[in-house]
């Protein structure tokens, strides 16, 4: 990159210093005209330097959001991009204190060393004080329909859990079916092959499986990511996503998990997920919805090979159900305006209790009627601010209301 600048940099300069050279009259004019230009062309130099290396926000590719897919957009060498977030939550519960947090800080690093192997990471700085490696894959691009990957995948099922940039969704706070059953940000340990055939885009992995014996009715499947640290390898599960673009501003889709869980603990547990969602995007409008199920088998063996063996109301459902409906409209999208205000509802029912084997017992607290509904402003596509409320509703204990705010950045 430098020894390109340089190779512009000695023909700009003698192009620019030649007039004041040849000058014998020491006109002050000139020299005030020769630092101008040096600056200006310095100036541009370093902008086409730092846009070989963080070039500006494109199309998405192979499910990531735009800020992870800008290694795909160059021609060779490196890129960088990210995003962040910080979040108040404000809750109306005595028992649950109202908090500030830098939620994240997230650095994109790939290098495409030839057109077709890619390197693509994600590096996460998690509440200000914690590092995670969010996904690290290496690509190898064969042709459209068919290209391989390996790494720590982050697997496509639903809509955030690949693609959770902040400004691609509308909410403070992730969705809690896409927080609990599709446990966002899920990511493992694997291979497999993506690619696009007409309107149709396709993704399949092998993982390595949930460590189930982590897994709690208060976190649904959450506690058994294993996120690619020393993971357990004795079960291995697939992970498949097919989507449909057929139509301008529709997308249709869904996508289907399955594996054991036990990882050497004496039992399956058999993990399914299945989810279907649908999304349209016209004018300003965009509606979302998301239908999911989970199935976990031999329930109560994973809660006996727990480290804290769990009882009551602790365990994991056998099933557990959940769906949303999300409806969003910007009200700057028909005007000349290049901001972006969007109002926008969430309604989410989810149970992670939805049968519940002998001996444990449901007591309602997991299942839960939940409408989110609030505003979000993006004063230019980079950055975005985002305040909402959560009404929650459930057959057990009360969960209190909360009042969010955020703000989030891209680039």
């Amino acid at each position: 990159m430098i020894l390109r600048a340089r190779g512009i940099l000695g023909p700009a300069l003698v192009l620019v210093l030649a007039p004041p050279l040849l000058a014998t009259d020491g006109d002050d004019e000139r020299v005030s005209e020769l630092e101008r230009k040096v600056e200006i062309l310095a100036e541009e130099l370093e902008r086409l330097r730092m846009g070989e290396v963080s070039p500006p926000l494109g199309d998405r590719h192979s499910g990531l959001g735009p800020a992870a897919s800008k290694i795909y957009s160059i021609a060779e060498g490196l890129s960088i991009g990210g995003y962040g977030e910080a979040l108040y939550q404000n809750s109306t519960g005595d028992s649950k204190s109202d908090e500030l947090d830098f939620l994240r800080a997230i650095l994109y690093v790939g290098y495409r060393f030839t057109d077709q192997w890619i390197l693509n990471t994600e590096i996460e700085i998690e509440h200000a004080d914690e590092i995670f490696l969010e996904f690290a894959t290496l690509d190898y691009l064969h042709r459209r329909e068919l290209n391989f990957r390996a790494g720590l995948v982050l697997l496509p099922m639903g809509f955030l859990n690949e693609l959770h940039e902040p400004t691609t969704f509308y909410s403070a706070r992730r969705p809690d079916v896409e927080t609990f059953i599709l446990p966002s940000t899920w990511r493992e340990n694997g291979v497999g092959i993506f690619g696009e055939c007409e309107n149709f885009s396709y993704r399949l992995y092998v993982t390595n499986g949930f460590d189930g014996t982590d897994f709690k009715s208060s976190s649904g499947l959450r506690g058994g990511r294993q996120k690619g640290s020393k993971t357990e390898a004795d079960d291995f599960a697939a992970v498949g996503r097919v989507d449909y673009t057929g139509f301008e501003g529709v997308t249709v889709g869904g996508s289907l998990y399955h594996g054991d869980s036990g990882q050497d603990a004496g039992v399956d547990g058999t993990v399914t997920i299945a989810e279907t969602h649908a999304e349209l995007s016209t004018r300003g409008l965009r509606v979302r919805g998301l239908v999911t199920v989970a199935e976990v088998d031999d329930v109560v063996g994973l809660a006996a090979a727990a480290a804290t063996p769990l009882v009551g109301a602790e365990a994991i459902g056998e099933r557990l159900t959940g769906f949303y409906a999300e409806v969003g409209y910007d009200l700057l999208a028909n005007t000349e305006c290049d901001q972006n205000l969007i109002p926008f509802v969430r309604y989410e029912k989810y149970d992670l209790q939805r049968d519940v084997p002998t001996p444990f017992v449901n007591n309602g607290d997991r299942d839960v009627d939940l409408v989110t509904f609030g505003i979000a402003w993006q004063p230019m596509a980079n950055v975005i601010f985002k305040i909402d409320y959560q009404d929650y509703e459930t057959k057990g204990a009360t969960i209190p209301d909360q009042l969010n705010i955020a703000a989030g950045y891209v680039f």
